[in-house]
């Protein structure tokens, strides 16, 4: 009887002082925290378009950010909403580039791509990220965009109030809406009036 007490008191105490059991999953980390959309914002287009809508009009946005220590990033995490529909996007779409040295205000070169299926959780939108993608310290850009199979709804990225580091920069390569903006290009400078430099994200692993 007295062993049995002891069996018990110790399941007891491993329960309640929360120590790891097996097969338990472990939440991922907050590698980078840039969710920071108080008073809610413009949204800016960044989506792809595969039929029903011409492809030209397919844009995407980009922002910075410093890694500090290696990192190996499992999730992306992006603010974001939809206008023209309410269509949800069957996937999204991550790239991230070096910095472009040594002007280091753009997107240089892609080093990963990569393409899932999104979590939506009110304007939270998570890209879970099941292949191997890891950064050594340094500064770099991220690219966030849905790919909308059809119709005509458009997914915007919430901006983020700021600034941080370098500002956010948007592009339009098929030049679909007339700007001109065809490379990347300054969000300010894109959306003349607007106040906010950057988009709202954060980094998971």
């Amino acid at each position: 009887m007295k062993v049995f007490l002891r069996i018990l008191s110790l399941i007891i105490l491993f329960f309640a002082f929360g120590l790891p059991l097996y097969g338990q999953v472990t939440p991922p980390d907050t590698l980078y925290n840039q969710m920071l959309n108080p008073s809610g914002g413009l949204q800016t287009s960044s989506h792809f378009f595969q039929n029903g809508f011409p492809t030209t009009y397919s844009c995407n946005g980009a922002d910075d950010f410093v890694c500090t220590q290696q990192w190996k990033i499992t999730e992306v995490v992006a603010l974001g909403g939809f206008y023209n529909g309410s269509q949800f996007p069957q996937t999204f779409h991550i790239s991230i580039y070096a910095d472009d040295n040594p002007n280091g205000d753009l997107p240089g070169t892609e080093i990963y791509s990569y393409s899932n299926i999104v979590q939506v959780n009110g304007n939270k939108f998570t890209i879970p990220i099941t292949e191997d993608i890891t950064l050594q310290p340094g500064h770099y850009w991220i690219s966030a965009y849905a790919s909308v199979a059809s119709g005509y709804a458009t997914w915007g990225w919430k901006p983020a109030t700021g600034p941080h580091d370098y500002e956010a920069v948007w592009e339009n390569p098929g030049n679909g809406f007339g700007t001109g903006y065809t490379s990347w290009t300054p969000i300010t400078t894109v959306f003349s009036g607007t106040s906010e430099t950057d988009y709202s994200f954060a980094l998971l692993g």
